[in-house]
């Protein structure tokens, strides 16, 4: 009989991805600052092609990873989902308390 008190694999969040340049590291820093730089202008609830639209050349797939980012350490944002149609979410995101006035960048 199989002991049931065996441990159990972990899992980690690791994900095996090729290191960033210089110019990657630019380039997500420019959408973050964008991201918030349009969320303190325009505090409410938004779609991800709003806001694609709004900032520029970033798509929904990327948008939807820097909101994400955003909600991890060091940025600490707060992120609110609902649904406005089928299919179609809209996003606000709120900045953490005392958030200096220059933008946090990563």
């Amino acid at each position: 009989m199989r002991s049931l008190t065996a441990e159990a694999p972990r899992l980690t969040r690791q994900v095996d991805r090729p290191a960033l340049d210089s110019a990657d590291k630019k380039r997500l820093r420019g959408q973050l600052a964008r991201i918030q730089s349009f969320y303190l202008a325009h505090p409410g609830w938004w779609t991800l092609g709003e806001i694609a639209r709004s900032i520029g050349a970033v798509s929904e797939a990327g948008l939807s990873m820097r909101l994400r980012e955003l909600t991890y350490e060091p940025h600490n944002w707060h992120k609110d989902l609902r649904k406005r149609a089928k299919n179609l979410w809209e996003y606000k995101l709120t900045p953490p308390s005392g958030l200096p006035a220059q933008l946090e960048l990563i």
